[in-house]
């Protein structure tokens, strides 16, 4: 019996390709009218990202949030969105760092506007053509309720 040299065989990369599924998630294109004041608030994606950016459209140039202070920030779009779809919206990391909270806002059709919060100690300064905010698109389920009892 003579030891013939085994030949190297490479393992399938199973753990990279399931992990590379999870970091590369299946994107659906949803088909949304919009209507933008100027083409400044148009949202764009930025690289690696799943949110839109949302521009703070504040004809008076600026708009000053007082500690516990509360602003409606237009962002110079409508939207309307395919029925069974909301755009959620959140403040950018930046914003919340420095105490600027947005309010749970689901949107399915009309102006797209950030209710904000300032929580921080100090007055927030937001300024006309910021982004103020980012907006995702996720699906809406209904409740099928069982009145059977629990």
């Amino acid at each position: 019996m003579t030891d013939k040299p085994r030949k190297k065989v490479m393992a399938k990369p199973i753990v990279r390709n399931i992990i590379q599924s999870f970091s590369e998630p299946l994107l659906h294109k949803i088909a949304t009218k919009l209507v933008a004041d100027d083409s400044m608030f148009i949202p764009q994606y930025q690289k690696d990202s799943v949110s839109v950016n949302l521009i703070a459209n504040i004809p008076e140039g600026k708009i000053q949030i007082p500690h516990r202070g509360t602003a409606v920030i237009d962002c110079g779009i409508s939207l309307e969105l395919t029925p069974g779809y909301k755009a959620v919206i959140s403040v950018t990391r930046e914003w919340a760092e420095i105490g600027l909270i947005c309010s749970t806002q689901f949107i399915t059709n009309g102006r797209v506007k950030v209710i904000v919060n300032n929580i921080g100690r100090q007055v927030i300064l937001v300024q006309h053509g910021v982004q103020i905010a980012q907006m995702i698109i996720e699906p809406v389920y209904l409740f099928n309720w069982d009145l059977g009892g629990v």
